[in-house]
């Protein structure tokens, strides 16, 4: 696993730094307007912030999930792999977004490539569990938890892309939300906690 993580390590500093680098600045613009200049960016900042938070979101996931991992095989690489590809189309749907994010098909294409992403970390951890390359002593209840850590943004992304069709603008702040509870982890593992714990219940 320590390979696989010093790939995906690079490929999550890569994105991020992608983020940055993907802000359009006018080169001829006089030195008077530039607080103009900076309230006019607030689309680039907004999703900056936001894919940042994103991206981190998911490499603290995808730390989360390796810590409970004793080791793996070679389908579990590939799905590390598609997982990387998909991380590395967030800067491309971010710079498409904060040009459109008035457009329904800028919001609805930054909230599919955060669903497949999710969908691919979830289809890692459904492996590890279904092969049993876990750690000694990782009960039901951790792996439920897990579980919900990941369905529960993957499906307030899939809601809010819906959204998106009919009300881009409003869809851009529910993103921005949602993922500033997840990068909180006492509100997240809260949710998660209870949403196991509900299931949990009713077996």
């Amino acid at each position: 696993p320590t390979r696989i993580l010093s790939l995906t390590d690079n490929v999550f500093a890569f994105a991020m730094t992608l983020l940055i680098l993907n802000f359009i600045i006018p080169s001829d613009l006089p030195s008077e307007n530039l607080q103009q200049l900076f309230l006019n960016l607030w689309p680039q900042f907004l999703t900056y912030f936001m894919s940042f938070a994103v991206l981190g979101t998911f490499w603290v996931g995808h730390h989360n999930l390796f810590s409970l991992i004793k080791h793996t095989d070679r389908k579990a690489v590939w799905i590390n792999i598609v997982f990387s590809s998909f991380v590395v189309l967030i800067p491309l749907t971010t710079a498409v977004l904060r040009q459109y994010y008035t457009d329904q098909i800028a919001v609805v294409a930054y909230g599919f490539s955060m669903i497949i992403c999710g969908a691919a970390a979830y289809w890692l951890w459904a492996h590890t569990v279904k092969h049993r390359h876990l750690k000694d002593g990782i009960d039901e209840e951790m792996i439920s938890i897990m579980h919900q850590r990941i369905v529960v943004p993957v499906s307030g992304a899939v809601l809010i892309t819906v959204v998106g069709f009919f009300a881009p603008m409003v869809s851009l702040f529910l993103f921005a939300a949602l993922f500033l509870l997840v990068t909180i982890p006492t509100v997240s593992d809260t949710i998660a906690g209870f949403i196991a714990g509900a299931l949990g219940g009713k077996k």
